[in-house]
């Protein structure tokens, strides 16, 4: 992630001072280092954030010959490749970035550069001999690149952040607003600026001295689908890698593979709770007992957390069954918790459950964690769409409408529970993992061994 901006201007529309004080305005998307160019009224600013070339990479950064001044934001993915071949036709580098391999490649194929380019960019090009401007953006749009022209000066920037410095750019485009409002997008090329435009993905651009505005064309165009195109099946991907001798990774992609079956996907439309997002998925369901297992909830153990409930389920008599698991008192107002009953081994009687309820109120510290084993019959209670706690359709608030009509029991289980929710967690979640891997676990604990604190 990093940042710049661009005024190119024959005369002083646009003080200096004011496009310097502009890039601070993303000083945020580069905190390593900061960098400017200027000649005459021509104003190059950067933010950068290294990671390629960490010693010489910085920019502004001027060709060999000094005629051209690029300012970039992305990542080139095949910048070696490039690089080999730009150094095999006569070129000379001074770094090792993918900054000067497009500068090089500019120099070499001109605006063809960036359909040889395979990666996430947005990038201007200054010509100081043409006083000519060459800018592009991605084939996917995944860095952004805005432009707007003030008094005849062009102004170009990754992001719309510094241009809401510059006097001139205050007015809304109301018919930008309108889309923002509609679609919660606003469709290129506007922006919420009137007079700000973006470059679409895909599009390249030049600009000179004297131009209304830059001459855009796309340089590349989504394929069609191929509905016929072939799609290689399992034994052919499997005949590929042995072929190549991948023996260990196809071994490793075999070993992962679950049996034969299908697998559905649903998506909640908005964030309305738990037990809307389970309903969401009623029509894959029908009228079968299922499991409800939580991402942000890893449990790890041998046996594994739902192997211990569907035993459970089968020596209870089924009905439903949770995971649950002994919290602090001061942590139950996090978690749905369970009012126990009679006890039987790490199997516990529900006879109640309230979802984030107060310390003084808590019937129990045994909170409910994220594996569930639920009958067909809890899409009766969620179709109510009774709002629970948080204004959300809550899963804990159904269950507890079930108790009483069926066998309704938690399951202590023996693992270990990360809570990948929580930046920690999901470290903490990472090393564990990692260091119970016998093929990382001595790199890993290397890696550790070497962080400093």
């Amino acid at each position: 992630m990093c940042g710049f901006i661009a005024v190119l201007q024959s005369r002083p529309c646009i003080d200096i001072v004011a496009a310097r004080r502009s890039l601070n305005a993303i000083a945020h998307r580069g905190p390593d280092a900061a960098g400017e160019w200027s000649d005459g009224y021509v104003f190059l600013g950067h933010r950068r954030l290294s990671i390629i070339d960490l010693a010489t990479g910085d920019q502004p950064m001027q060709s060999t010959d000094g005629r051209y001044v690029i300012v970039f934001n992305g990542e080139i993915y095949n910048f070696i490749e490039l690089r080999e071949r730009l150094a095999n036709e006569g070129a000379c580098f001074r770094t090792r970035s993918d900054t000067e391999v497009i500068l090089e490649g500019y120099r070499r194929w001109g605006a063809k550069v960036v359909e040889r380019l395979h990666g996430m960019f947005a990038f201007v090009i200054w010509d100081t001999l043409r006083s000519s401007l060459f800018g592009a953006r991605d084939r996917l749009g995944i860095k952004p690149l805005c432009w707007a022209m003030h008094n005849g000066a062009l102004i170009v920037s990754s992001t719309i952040e510094p241009l809401t410095k510059l006097n001139g750019f205050e007015s809304i485009d109301l018919i930008a607003l309108r889309d923002l409002m509609t679609f919660d997008y606003i469709l290129a090329p506007r922006t919420i600026l009137d007079g700000v435009h973006k470059l679409e993905p895909g599009n390249r651009f030049e600009w000179s001295f004297g131009s209304t505005g830059p001459a855009i064309e796309p340089y590349w165009t989504a394929p069609d689908v191929n509905t016929g195109a072939h799609i290689p099946d399992e034994y052919e991907l499997e005949a590929l890698l042995k072929e190549r001798e991948k023996t260990k990774e196809l071994n490793s992609l075999l070993e992962s593979l679950p049996k034969s079956g299908s697998v559905s996907f649903t998506r909640q439309q908005k964030p309305l709770g738990l037990g809307h997002a389970v309903w969401c998925a009623r029509h894959f369901i029908g009228n079968e007992p299922f499991a409800v297992l939580l991402p942000d909830d890893l449990l790890v153990g041998k046996p594994g957390a739902l192997k211990q409930m569907v035993q459970a389920y089968n020596e209870v008599g089924g009905g439903a069954v949770i995971a649950a698991e002994e919290k602090p008192l001061e942590e139950v107002h996090r978690y749905g918790v369970v009012a126990p009953g009679v006890t039987r081994g790490n199997i516990i009687e529900v006879k109640g459950m309230v979802e984030k309820p107060k310390t003084e109120k808590a019937p129990s510290r045994l909170c409910i964690v994220g594996r569930y084993i639920l009958p067909p019959e809890i899409f009766g209670e969620l179709d109510k769409k009774e709002k629970g706690a948080g204004g959300e359709i809550q899963l804990t608030d159904s269950m507890q409408r079930l108790i009483g009509r069926m066998p309704f029991h938690a399951v202590r289980t023996n693992c270990a529970r990360y809570d990948c929710g929580d930046k920690v967690g999901f470290l903490q979640a990472n090393i564990a993992v990692g260091l119970a891997r016998p093929d990382i676990a001595p790199a890993l604990k290397k890696v550790l061994g070497e962080v400093k604190l």
